[in-house]
């Protein structure tokens, strides 16, 4: 398995209203590790080589504050989702980003997540 799993499907959505603005992408469901290898390597390299050409700090984020999960569950309910599917949401923070990945648990009700901010 290759890393173009990571490029197929991706369809984005733009939320817009009072209290943010955030883009979601279905990748892909967690099958062969796909969620392991974003956690341990895909995800930083896929986002950040782009940004540290060009000077950009990147950081990993530890805590997501209410209004960035209010985002998140908003940008999600805009799928069917199902256990195990790995969305990426990119939520705007006046110049910079935080983009958040997450992985589907108990149907819907919760996720896995890892962020970085840039």
């Amino acid at each position: 398995m290759g890393k173009e799993y990571l490029y197929l499907n991706i369809i984005i959505i733009m939320k817009k209203d009072g209290r943010g603005e955030a883009a979601i992408a279905y990748l892909c469901n967690d099958a062969n590790g796909a969620w392991e290898i974003l956690q341990s390597e895909g995800a930083y390299n896929m986002t950040s080589q782009n940004f540290r050409e060009k000077g950009v700090t990147i950081w990993r984020v530890e805590k997501l504050s209410e209004r960035e999960w209010w985002l998140i569950w908003s940008a999600l309910g805009e799928y069917n989702t199902a256990n195990k599917e790995i969305y990426q949401i990119g939520i705007k923070k006046g110049r910079g980003l935080l983009c958040v990945w997450v992985r589907i648990q108990n149907n819907g009700k919760s996720v896995n997540w890892f962020a970085y901010g840039y």
